[in-house]
């Protein structure tokens, strides 16, 4: 008859021969591949649900932005319709004040 402490030993003995029976299965175990593949799926799944996410991200961020170019854009086109008002102006303004330095040039003579 074994003791207590022998038969314990005995135990872990035989749970550690199962445990290395069980991860001694070769690269061919169908079951092992079965669970590697479940497992990069679910890897898989995750990055896929990351890219997804900041794919819509990013596409947000390219819209917003053509939106900024589109308004400076049409800043731009206004700040030059405002440019050439200026100009004109200008020139009507160099315009009017020689007629009037012709007009005071008249009275004085």
């Amino acid at each position: 008859m074994m003791s207590k402490k022998e038969a314990i030993a005995e135990a872990k003995m035989i749970d550690d021969y199962a445990k290395e029976q069980k991860d001694d299965r070769g690269p061919q175990d169908l079951e092992r591949q079965i669970a590697e593949l479940k497992l990069r799926l679910t890897q898989l799944t995750g990055i896929e649900k990351m890219h997804k996410d900041m794919n819509g991200m990013l596409r947000q961020e390219v819209y917003d932005l053509k939106m900024k170019v589109h308004g400076q854009v049409k800043l731009e086109t206004q700040i030059n319709g405002q440019k050439s008002i200026i100009e004109e102006l200008t020139k009507d303004n160099h315009r009017l004040s020689k007629e009037i330095d012709d007009l005071n040039k008249r009275l004085k003579a």
